[in-house]
Formats: C-alpha cells, sequence, structure tokens
C-alpha cells in the first residue's frame, strides 16, 4: 500500500519475463477493464529501452502510462541509495565500497540494486569494508550473472548465429565500437546486418556510430567472455 491508498504492483526486467502477446494484453486490461472494478491500484512495469519500444509501443493503451526514462546514477547518487536504503538496520556501507559498487555497476541503477541486496544479504550484521567487498565481489557477480545473464541468453544459444554474433562482439569491444564486418568474420552467415540489427532491437547491443556496436553494459560483456565461446 502507498500512503493507505494504493496496492502497488511491480514488475522488473518486465521485457524478459513476459512476451509481446502477455504483455499487450495485460497493458490493455489494466486500461480498459481494471478501472471498471477498482481504482485505487498502480502498477509499474520497469526494464530495459525495449520494453517500451516492442511491448508498450504495440498497444494503443501505451498513451495511457506516465513513462520515466531512469539515467545511470553517479557516485553520490549511489551512496545515498545504498546508505539511506539500510539506515536504521545493523548493515553499513562506508563510502569506499559505495565508490566501488558505482564502478562495477556502472551507475545501472538495476545492478546498484542487485549489488547492494547481495551485499547486504552476505553481511548480515556490520560494516561492509573494503576488504570484504573484494573477498565477496566475484560471488556477488556470478550469482548475478547465473539469475539475470544466463536467462537473457538462454533464447540465443537455441538461435544459433545471434548468438555466435553476440559472442563475436564481446570478444572483440572496444571503445569506438566493432563493425559488422569485424564481428561477422569466421561465422558462416551472408547477411550479419540482419542478426545485428535483431540484437540491437532486443536490447543485447548498441550502436556507438553508424556500423559499430558494443554490448550494452561492461558487466554482461565480461560474463559473456568468461563464460561462453
Amino acid at each position: 500500500m502507498i500512503a493507505g491508498k494504493y496496492i502497488c504492483v511491480f514488475t522488473d526486467e518486465t521485457q524478459s519475463s513476459l512476451g509481446k502477446g502477455v504483455a499487450r494484453f495485460i497493458v490493455n486490461s489494466l486500461y480498459t477493464e481494471l478501472p471498471d472494478f477498482a481504482s485505487n491500484w498502480l502498477f509499474i512495469l520497469a526494464g530495459t529501452f525495449v520494453l517500451e519500444s516492442k511491448i508498450l509501443k504495440a498497444t494503443p493503451a501505451d498513451r495511457a502510462f506516465l513513462k520515466l526514462v531512469v539515467e545511470k546514477l553517479n557516485d553520490q547518487e549511489v551512496k545515498q541509495i545504498l546508505q539511506g536504503t539500510v539506515k536504521g538496520t545493523s548493515v553499513v556501507f562506508p563510502n569506499d565500497v559505495c565508490k566501488d559498487i558505482a564502478k562495477d555497476s556502472q551507475g545501472i541503477p538495476y545492478y546498484v540494486q542487485l549489488f547492494g541486496d547481495k551485499f547486504f544479504i552476505l553481511r548480515k550484521k556490520g560494516v561492509v569494508t573494503k576488504s570484504f567487498y573484494s573477498q565477496n565481489r566475484k560471488r556477488v557477480i556470478h550469482d548475478i550473472g547465473k539469475t539475470l545473464f544466463d536467462s537473457r541468453l538462454k533464447d540465443l544459444k537455441r538461435r544459433g548465429l545471434y548468438f555466435d554474433i553476440l559472442v563475436s562482439f564481446a570478444k572483440l569491444d572496444k571503445e569506438e565500437g566493432v563493425s559488422v564486418r569485424e564481428a561477422a568474420k569466421g561465422i558462416d552467415t551472408d547477411n550479419p546486418g540482419f542478426y545485428v540489427q535483431e540484437l540491437e532491437s532486443k536490447g543485447y547491443l548498441i550502436r556507438v556510430k553508424r556500423g559499430r556496436y558494443r554490448l550494452v553494459d561492461n558487466l554482461f560483456r565480461e560474463w559473456i567472455c568468461k563464460h561462453y565461446k
């Protein structure tokens, strides 16, 4: 409940957990059916930009929903969130560890949340010291990879060339991006651009400049490089 007025239902990673058909049905139902029965429900559908471009915009009900783009957080914002969230608990996030989490999460709000949750559970009581963070960092990233990244890659692995091209982009990664021709070298396809466009539309790749792409974030890229060939 929010201030005793609304019942809030929140879904995260919505673009991964709901197929297009299901998501459209839910959005349309929320818009057309639910208000007839109750008006005190607040639904928050969170996800990557693909959620809006590929799911919400596919239904006329989209225009009835307020949209908010959550930008990357800076070091100060990460510190405020981590320290504010655990205020009054037995766990403390000191400034130096907050800075480490900001760096490892790249300020991506969802990753900040995951790092904070997992270190809160691991520490249980006391200060999340820099040494404690260093000792458990790989474990936390491994947990994130198994629960989040592997699920994202599961469908791609069944689709062959999509997965092969994504892995190639991950391994060849550079600041200025990787060209389609570079990424497709050694991969048996006459039309690599088709696969790249699909990977971009589904939120796996981002365009750095014309014809050059990178994976959507470094944690995802590092996970692929370490665990997939």
